[in-house]
């Protein structure tokens, strides 16, 4: 079956695994990336009695992306390749993305799209996946794009004309009942941007590059200047660049889109 599949990295993890050490990583984890992963990808909330007390919790029989995650990668993928599995996966990467700077963690992500098998001893194996990591490899930068692979599916499909129809009609017939603001800004979630990206060949030095991609805008509803402020630890160019091509992103969404 093809699907869509996201994969995320947490940029930085070594230096917050050194900071935190495994015991405080963990915590971390239980504390604050999973409830990320679940507000993400069940973003439906119900109360529950916990200890006595009512908290909001995510609902599980709401789902618009599975989720997976090992270490320092995060992933979600869909269940088939609809067009409502396409604006599942869109919405979910999108909140991911935008929770990791509120956190002040950035992350860095791709959509990919292929085929999958998963079963239930917890066994992933297929093309979508490779196309992910690929494209989540590439990137200089703290965002997430869709892949060349997703990208020419959802163009035979038209699915990204769909997005924006979808939203414009919501704009225009439910007026006084929905926040004209959030849809304006989930429509303009998908974007094109020349994404900065990297190439390593054998033992050569990296090749830096700039292509044009559908990429999602991150920066609705988060706080201003949160590329300068989320990045603690640029220790070598490298990182230093993946810092200021988000903060030039981040300049270019805010004055552009």
């Amino acid at each position: 079956m093809n699907v869509f599949y996201a994969m995320f990295d947490i940029l930085g993890f070594k230096a917050l695994l050194n900071e935190l050490n495994t015991d405080g990583l963990y915590n971390r984890y239980l504390h604050s990336i999973l409830p990320m992963i679940e507000n993400a990808s069940m973003p439906i909330l119900k109360t529950i009695k916990r200890d006595g007390k009512d908290v909001m919790v995510s609902d599980n029989s709401y789902v618009r992306a599975n989720y997976s995650f090992f270490s320092d990668t995060i992933t979600f993928f869909s269940s088939n390749d609809s067009f409502d599995s396409f604006l599942g996966i869109h919405m979910t990467a999108l909140e991911f993305l935008k929770s990791g700077f509120g956190m002040y963690m950035p992350m860095r992500g791709a959509i990919g799209y292929g085929d999958l098998i998963v079963d239930k001893y917890g066994i992933q194996v297929g093309t979508s996946i490779v196309d992910a990591y690929i494209g989540e490899q590439s990137q200089v930068w703290s965002g997430c794009i869709y892949t060349k692979n997703a990208e020419k599916f959802c163009q035979k499909e038209k699915y990204f004309e769909k997005y924006h129809q979808i939203f414009h009609k919501l704009k225009t017939n439910t007026k006084g009942f929905l926040d004209m603001q959030q849809l304006e800004n989930k429509q303009k979630s998908l974007i094109k941007y020349n994404v900065p990206l990297q190439k390593k060949v054998n033992d050569k030095p990296i090749e830096y590059y700039n292509e044009e991609l559908y990429a999602l805008d991150w920066t609705k509803n988060v706080f201003n200047d949160a590329s300068k402020k989320v990045f603690k630890l640029y220790k070598n160019d490298h990182q230093q660049r993946i810092r200021e091509n988000t903060i030039n992103f981040e300049e270019w969404a805010r004055k552009n889109n």
